[in-house]
C-alpha cells in the first residue's frame, strides 16, 4: 500500500517503502542471496571444505556441469531461539504424583476397548 495525501509527504518514494517487505514477511529475495558458482569437479574435490565455506560464509553454491547449473546447495536457515519455561521443583512433584497413576486399569481390556471403537459402525458417514 502506498500512503497518499498527508502521509505521502513522510516516505520519499516508492521503493523506500517496499524495501522491508521481505524482512516483514521472513523471507528472502532471491537477488538479495549471494550465490557462489563453482564446478562440479571442484566441489567433488574437496566437498567438505566448500561446505564448511558455505556455513561459514552463509552463500548459495550453484554446483555446474559443462556451464549448466545441475544443483544447489544452500546453509540451513538459522534457528529462531524460543525462550523455555524451566522445570521447578512443582513441575517434578508433579511428574512424581502422576508415577503409577494407571496402575489399576487393564491395559489388555483398555486396547480391546479402543479397537471396538474404531470399528463400531454407530457413527454417522463422514461426508466430504
Amino acid at each position: 500500500m502506498v500512503p497518499r495525501g498527508p502521509a505521502a509527504a513522510n516516505v520519499p518514494d516508492r521503493e523506500v517503502n517496499l524495501r522491508y517487505l521481505p524482512q516483514i514477511l521472513g523471507v528472502q529475495l532471491m537477488s538479495t542471496i549471494s550465490q557462489v558458482r563453482v564446478d562440479l569437479a571442484e566441489f567433488a574435490a574437496d566437498p567438505t571444505g566448500m561446505l564448511d565455506r558455505l556455513i561459514e560464509t552463509r552463500q548459495t553454491v550453484v554446483v555446474e556441469r559443462d556451464g549448466e547449473a545441475i544443483a544447489v546447495v544452500r546453509p540451513v536457515p538459522p534457528r529462531k531461539q524460543t525462550s523455555r519455561r524451566q522445570i521447578g521443583e512443582r513441575d517434578r512433584d508433579a511428574l512424581r504424583a502422576a508415577f503409577g497413576g494407571w496402575e489399576d486399569v487393564d491395559t489388555d481390556r483398555l486396547v480391546a476397548d479402543v479397537y471396538a471403537d474404531r470399528r463400531a459402525d454407530d457413527r454417522p458417514p463422514v461426508e466430504l
